[in-house]
């Protein structure tokens, strides 16, 4: 059961945003929160996405039926949460000189985005900070 936050458009995404919210839609138990700070380091969360740190830690979710909270999971938890539309990405079938000729790869790199496809009239952009709209 979701519960209502004001989410700023500007959040950035970090191990704790994505626990607290985690929690507050009760998908995670406080105990696993607890879990997860005692063992957190800065190395441990320096260059590795908070979805990413928490799918490693094969917890199951507070849910009934409870499920495994794996990065696919969790990705489209975050998907819906940010009202992102979910897309799973086959590096394969990127165009990348296409998307590229649009957005340098230095660019996306620094906004933390991921150009997908590019049409006569649209860009379809990949981000892992769906709260930046910027």
């Amino acid at each position: 059961m979701s519960k209502v936050a004001k989410i700023q458009s500007d959040q950035e995404i970090s191990i704790d945003f994505v626990l607290e919210q985690l929690e507050r839609d009760e998908i995670i138990s406080p105990q696993q929160v607890a879990q997860m700070h005692s063992h957190l380091t800065d190395e441990s969360t320096d260059n590795t996405h908070p979805l990413v740190t928490i799918a490693d830690q094969g917890w199951q979710s507070a849910t009934t039926p409870p499920y495994p909270l794996t990065l696919d999971k969790l990705t489209r938890w975050l998907a819906n949460k940010s009202s992102q539309e979910y897309i799973r990405i086959d590096p394969l079938k990127i165009d990348v000189g296409n998307v590229t000729s649009v957005v340098s790869q230095a660019y996306a790199n620094n906004l933390k985005i991921l150009p997908i496809s590019v049409t006569d009239v649209e860009l379809t952009i990949a981000t892992c900070e769906p709260y930046i709209t910027d």
